[in-house]
């Protein structure tokens, strides 16, 4: 990582230290677009991940159901959240109900299984559950 991208990194971690955490005992929505092979190696049930990056969730499921028919994705994550960041009212995008967690956010998984998809509440999706830590 370039010194710049550490600085925007560090400045935009300190941004949301400044906002509310989100407070809901609702787990958020997330989609990704991964291979299998790229699940089972990231996400194992008990273990504990990492994420680097920033971490985009919504607390609405008719948002991640739009988003589901605009983006490609082969798996949902639900996020029960501790310290997520709502930054809707700042997001140019509100309709996207976004809550953010900070880089380098540790989460739990707690499971990994079939749900039934929010785009339409009947396909099949496999879904993994995380806990933040």
């Amino acid at each position: 990582m370039t010194k710049e991208f550490r600085v925007q990194e560090r400045l935009m971690n300190k941004a949301l230290d400044k906002l509310p955490n989100y407070e809901s005992s609702s787990l958020l929505y997330r989609i990704e677009y991964l291979s299998e092979s790229q699940i089972e190696k990231y996400y194992k049930i008990n273990e504990i991940v990492t994420n680097k990056h920033f971490t985009s969730s919504s607390y609405d499921p008719d948002a991640i159901g739009k988003a589901m028919r605009k983006r490609a994705y082969t798996v949902l994550i639900r996020i029960e959240s501790k310290n997520g960041k709502l930054i809707e009212p700042i997001s140019t995008l509100q309709i996207e109900k976004e809550v953010v967690f900070k880089s380098k956010t540790t989460f739990f998984v707690k499971d990994i299984k079939i749900t039934t998809s929010p785009e339409d509440y009947v396909t099949p999706i496999k879904t993994i559950i995380l806990k933040e830590l």
